[in-house]
């Protein structure tokens, strides 16, 4: 049987996600991945500067949104940030590091002792 302080911190971390937030670990791990596909971008804009027309900006637009989508599971900003990437010059921001960094983490809340366990 599972102790009472294990179950009231299963509880608080249950309560404390939001609906949509994500591991804090999968998203380090996203955000690296992410600063680097953007930083690819800078790197060798010659080749991304058409925009939706450049066949290597579709490549890697889609592998980016792809490994997203598996690390960070559906958000709607990970649709926005598709869109925006297929805007000629606009994907010269970095909108899969500014996607992967407003997504919310689940963190637990702290667990709160009884007066009986001080």
């Amino acid at each position: 049987m599972m102790s009472n302080a294990v179950l009231a911190r299963s509880r608080n971390a249950l309560l404390s996600a939001a609906p949509h937030a994500v591991d804090p670990a999968r998203k380090k791990v996203a955000l690296a991945f992410a600063a680097t596909a953007d930083i690819a971008q800078w790197v060798f804009a010659p080749l991304f500067i058409e925009g939706a027309l450049s066949p290597f900006e579709i490549a890697l637009d889609a592998g980016v949104g792809l490994v997203l989508l598996l690390l960070l599971g559906f958000h709607w900003r990970l649709a926005f940030a598709i869109a925006v990437e297929l805007v000629p010059g606009a994907d010269m921001f970095p909108t899969w590091t500014a996607l992967v960094a407003t997504l919310p983490s689940a963190k637990a809340l702290p667990t709160h002792r009884s007066a009986s366990q001080k």
